[in-house]
């Protein structure tokens, strides 16, 4: 796979999954990982068969770590079937090729130490942060985050009390009702669009974290002609 474990990391971070020759796919339990005694730089996996993973022959099994897989490997079953492709023997994968151990062992892996992100950023990271992580950037706002730091700002804002939605009136559902002519400009902005919300958690910090999954809806709503929670 060509990945390490991240400092801290054990087994659970690895999940395998193997398909017979059905295409029936079976989830499987990696019960162990280490590296395997005198191949510092080859790990070693066990995985745990399930109860309904009977004697199916021919299985394409495979490793997953940190959201990316392996190749997928012919390991059988039970028994060895006598010709493949067929119901107890799946076909190999596009472009599969034999993947034998090498004849020279590889290095040790090295511990991947992550960045911490404690320290100073550079403003196009602030801004790119903040824009994902708030409603938006301000040179202040900049400024500040770059000082404190992403991870010490994340847990500033997780630490402050929650709030919740605002309890907005809603007007009348027929525009012309709400915003007669003669009414303000900013009369439909202000009754018919998704402003309000947004007006009240842009002044709301506490929901920057909180609520970053519905920020690009919020924006993405400007052109609602009515709006109700």
């Amino acid at each position: 796979m060509g990945l390490d474990l991240l400092a801290g990391e054990g087994t659970n971070a690895f999940t395998a999954d193997a398909e017979d020759g059905t295409g029936q796919r079976y989830v499987l339990r990696v019960e162990y990982a280490g590296g395997v005694p005198a191949f510092d730089g080859i790990t070693m996996v066990i995985v745990r068969l399930t109860d309904d993973l009977g004697d199916v022959g021919d299985v394409l099994l495979r490793l997953n770590l940190h959201g990316m897989a392996s190749n997928r490997v012919r390991v059988a079953i039970g028994y060895q079937p006598s010709q493949c492709p067929a119901t107890d023997c799946p076909a190999d994968d596009p472009e599969a090729v034999a993947t034998p151990a090498p004849s020279t062992p590889p290095p040790p892996d090295f511990v991947f130490n992550p960045d911490p992100y404690t320290g100073s950023a550079s403003d196009a990271d602030t801004v790119r942060f903040l824009e994902q992580a708030s409603w938006g950037p301000s040179a202040a706002e900049v400024n500040r985050v770059k000082a404190l730091g992403f991870r010490d700002y994340l847990n500033e804002q997780f630490s402050l009390p929650a709030t919740g939605y605002p309890n907005l009136t809603f007007p009348p559902d027929d525009s012309a009702q709400g915003c007669p002519t003669g009414s303000p400009p900013e009369c439909i902005r202000d009754n018919y669009s998704m402003y309000p919300i947004q007006r009240t958690f842009f002044t709301q910090r506490a929901q920057r974290t909180g609520s970053v999954a519905s920020a690009s809806s919020v924006r993405a709503a400007s052109d609602f002609s009515h709006f109700r929670t």
